[in-house]
């Protein structure tokens, strides 16, 4: 995903994230953009939104929670913003291509951290995509707040090499921090 935004166009105003398994409803670029507009160009700006989990045929399961904090001691150890519903402005962009981590367990995370701290994020209830879980996914999502909460503290602490390396994640975003 960064390499993409690198490779996108500098005179885009805005950027979107998609998975090839999403399914985008009417509304949700229109939406975005709105939204986004509300903020000056020259300041890092980042949407995001609730997501509608569907099975592998569409059929509505439920929707992902309403997150409830947004600061940046939460979202050093809890992402709650899924990569396909982010769209940035092209200031966002920048921050993050100039600002590529060594290491990073998710590539929404990392984006998520990087807006908050510099800039302003934006959270639409709207849930604007079909999230589809299926047996193909890479990650999924886990409705259950206390087991996503135990899963990111056990792959926190942990001292074996994990896909989702979060340490890493956490030392790169404060060395980019200071």
């Amino acid at each position: 995903f960064f390499r993409l935004l690198g490779l996108a166009s500098d005179a885009s105003a805005y950027y979107a994230l998609c998975d090839q398994d999403d399914y985008w409803l009417r509304n949700k670029l229109r939406r975005a953009v709105a939204t986004l507009e509300q903020c000056p160009a020259d300041v890092p700006a980042m949407y995001f939104s609730r997501l509608r989990i569907v099975d592998g045929s569409l059929h509505p399961a439920r929707h992902s929670h309403v997150p409830v904090r947004f600061c940046i001691a939460n979202a050093l150890v809890e992402n709650i913003a899924t990569g396909c519903t982010i769209v940035l402005n092209r200031t966002a962009r920048d921050l993050v291509l100039r600002n590529l981590p060594r290491e990073c367990c998710m590539h929404d995370w990392w984006i998520y951290l990087l807006v908050l701290s510099k800039g302003r994020v934006f959270y639409d209830r709207y849930a604007g995509i079909l999230y589809r879980q299926h047996g193909g996914n890479n990650v999924g999502y886990d409705h259950q707040f206390r087991r996503r909460l135990i899963n990111s503290a056990s792959l926190l602490f942990s001292r074996r090499p994990a896909r989702f390396d979060v340490y890493s994640q956490l030392t790169n975003f404060l060395e980019f921090a200071q």
